[in-house]
């Protein structure tokens, strides 16, 4: 069947309401098309030229590639060979499509050095990445990735006024790890749909945190990032990536969405938990502008706000009016009274103690570690959140 067969075939008859496009997955030329064409007809292209009032060269370039098919020229085919101009046209922009890709992919090749300053087993464990990928088109998968036009644009949206990069320039810790950590945070909630941030509204739902830290970690998971969901708040959790060190971050997403991202760092239950308050001590407290990464104790605090959010995130779990009382219990009956008497877990009275002693031992038996299956299947999860009034 001929190219202009084929187009009357998917022309509208009286019982359809719609047209069918002729939409090939491939790139094919319209002279590709159009040598088909003449050539079921016994037509050579000094005929078509003829016919079309076209030079013989034109329609040689058309047939080629070289010169561009125009709307004119596509109707001029179409008249003399009954070929649909639109199918010559939606050729031609597919065939341009394909080539303006092959020159973007040869000239992202040029930048595979930035793309293997990823860590790419983490991308394709989370599908990000196939593993198929190389060259340019993985530059592309990147690029798509971060939501960037080019690594330029990635240093300046991803990387740039992070402060937790800057903490810890002295560390070993890697900005590109933890740039692509805090991504896939950003994109396991960019789908939830949230109310605009309310200060007030998270204040409240302190309390209602802290009860949480006894509760098993998936179903904790699930109903902090509800709660905090209700006051505007993405809440993600993403495993950590070696080379960053990240337990926490925290980003405005948009001028009226902060997103809290946790990893599991430190592994411990108490640790977790104190991550979180601390995320939330930097929203209520900190500049819009800034993105926080929270690097446990690594890395310097030059400017006083880690060590703001880390006072926050100790009396919202174990209030200071309890400090006295935490560091001069010595047996595990004392902490657990405490505990109880606080509304928070045995291992968040036991994890603030040893930060506040630096008697370890004394209470390591005490700190739970976290259920990081149950953390990851209550992240994938889907969420309904309703606004508070």
């Amino acid at each position: 069947m001929t190219p202009s067969e084929r187009s009357r075939a998917e022309e509208p008859d009286t019982t359809r309401a719609a047209h069918i496009e002729f939409q090939p997955e491939w790139a094919v030329t319209p002279g590709a098309l159009l040598r088909v064409e003449i050539e079921a007809r016994g037509m050579s292209q000094t005929d078509l030229a003829a016919r079309t009032k076209l030079t013989e060269k034109h329609v040689s370039q058309v047939m080629t590639g070289t010169a561009s098919l125009t709307a004119d020229v596509a109707m001029a085919f179409e008249r003399s060979l009954g070929v649909p101009a639109r199918t010559l046209l939606l050729a031609e922009a597919r065939h341009q499509a394909e080539r303006s890709s092959q020159h973007a992919y040869a000239e992202l090749a040029k930048h595979t050095a930035w793309a293997s300053r990823f860590p790419l087993a983490v991308l394709r464990a989370n599908g990000v990445l196939t593993g198929s990928e190389h060259g340019g088109e993985l530059v592309d998968k990147l690029l798509r990735f971060f939501g960037v036009a080019d690594p330029a644009a990635f240093e300046q949206v991803s990387l740039a006024g992070v402060s937790g990069f800057r903490r810890a320039q002295h560390l070993d810790v890697d900005a590109y790890a933890t740039a692509t950590w805090l991504r896939l945070g950003e994109q396991q909630t960019a789908n939830h749909r949230l109310p605009a941030f309310r200060a007030d509204q998270l204040r409240k739902r302190l309390l209602d945190l802290r009860i949480l830290t006894g509760v098993p970690d998936g179903e904790a998971f699930a109903r902090a990032r509800e709660l905090l969901g209700a006051c505007g708040v993405a809440l993600a959790f993403v495993d950590g990536i070696k080379e960053s060190r990240a337990c926490g971050a925290t980003r405005w997403v948009s001028a009226t969405r902060p997103l809290i991202v946790l990893s599991d760092r430190y592994k411990f239950k108490d640790t977790f938990w104190f991550s979180l308050m601390h995320e939330i001590g930097h929203i209520l407290r900190h500049p819009r502008r800034r993105t926080f990464i929270s690097l446990g104790s690594d890395g310097d605090d030059q400017d006083g706000l880690e060590a703001e959010a880390n006072e926050f995130a100790a009396d919202a779990l174990v209030p200071r009016k309890y400090q006295d009382r935490l560091v001069g219990a010595t047996s595990d009956f004392e902490l657990q009274a405490l505990a109880e008497e606080v509304g928070v877990d045995i291992s968040v009275v036991a994890g603030r103690r040893g930060h506040l002693t630096s008697e370890w031992p004394k209470v390591q038996r005490l700190r739970k570690k976290l259920n990081v299956r149950e953390l990851r299947a209550a992240a994938a999860a889907p969420i309904t959140v309703e606004a508070d009034a």
